[in-house]
This record gives C-alpha cells, sequence and structure tokens, in this order.
C-alpha cells in the first residue's frame, strides 16, 4: 500500500511540474512579485477606480513610463525561454491616446541591441474601461533568449493624455 501512494505522489508531483513551463513576474501597482523593477516608479497613484487593489500606474506626458521589467536571460528560466508575453489591463478614453508596450534587447553593457514596439490602442475597444491588452513576443528571433541578453520591458504612453495602466505581467515560456 505504501508503494502505491508514494507512486501516486510522484506522478502528481512529475504532473505539477511539466504543466507548469512558464514563469510569470506580476506588478500590480500594490506590490510588485518578483517583477525586478529598476527603480521605483513615481507614478503609482492611489486610484478608486483600480483594476485590482488600491493603487495604479498613471501614464501621462510628464511620466510617460510603467514600472519596468529589466532582467538578464539567464535568470528568466531554467532553460532559455522561446516566447515572452507581456501583458496589462489599460483604462484610457482612448481619443488621441497613444500607449506602447514595449520589449527591448541589451547586451550586458546595456547597448540597445533591438527594441520592439505594439500600438495597444488598437487593441483597446472601449472608452473609460478596463480592458485587457497582451503582447507575444518571439525570443527565437534573433537570438534575443541568448544568455548573456537581458530583457526589458515596459509600458510608454507617447501622448499628453492620462492613461491608467494596473497588474502589468511579464510571462515567459
Amino acid at each position: 500500500m505504501k508503494r502505491y501512494l508514494v507512486a501516486g505522489l510522484c506522478l502528481v508531483l512529475v504532473a505539477c511540474h511539466t504543466a507548469s513551463d512558464e514563469f510569470t513576474y506580476l506588478d500590480t501597482g500594490d506590490s510588485q512579485v518578483a517583477f525586478y523593477s529598476e527603480k521605483k516608479a513615481l507614478n503609482l497613484i492611489e486610484y478608486p477606480n483600480a483594476h485590482s487593489g488600491k493603487f495604479v500606474y498613471k501614464l501621462d506626458s510628464v511620466n510617460p513610463y510603467s514600472g519596468t521589467f529589466y532582467m538578464n536571460v539567464s535568470r528568466i528560466f531554467p532553460e532559455k525561454p522561446k516566447k515572452a508575453l507581456l501583458s496589462a489591463w489599460v483604462l484610457s478614453d482612448k481619443s488621441n491616446s497613444n500607449l506602447n508596450f514595449i520589449l527591448e534587447v541589451r547586451d550586458d553593457h546595456f547597448n540597445q541591441k533591438e527594441w520592439l514596439s505594439n500600438n495597444a490602442m488598437q487593441k483597446i475597444n472601449k472608452n473609460n474601461e478596463w480592458v485587457y491588452v497582451e503582447f507575444e513576443y518571439d525570443l527565437l528571433d534573433n537570438q534575443r533568449n541568448a544568455p548573456e541578453n537581458y530583457l526589458r520591458a515596459y509600458l510608454l504612453n507617447n501622448s499628453p493624455n492620462e492613461i491608467y495602466v494596473d497588474d502589468v505581467e511579464m510571462r515567459f515560456y
């Protein structure tokens, strides 16, 4: 009986391990769960209509950046990640807004190798409501997943309009 119990527990552990082949770094505004932000954001504000919690990023012409994920590829994932997914909940009035999801690839001297930008406004179909937006990046292209590279991910508002951002997530798989 003990043998069956041990064998059953081993199967459960193996199933849990193979079912989770991704790593997630989360910045909710209220707490950063292994987000590895470069520095404390000055535009993190208490907002009564936050998507979750009490705090959000207010992106405007004065503070156009969200918190920034920044990490060496070799520390992100036990193996070389093949893909990255940058996502966030966004609240905007959409009129003349210009929010971009950015992924930078840098070398070990912080020289920029690649700058990838995706315009989120194409995906925002509602004004003044929280909308989930995500962009996937292929890390196999141009050897973006080389262990010596560093990845930086953030959101950038290129307009004078206020845009609110919550629950920024960087997922690797």
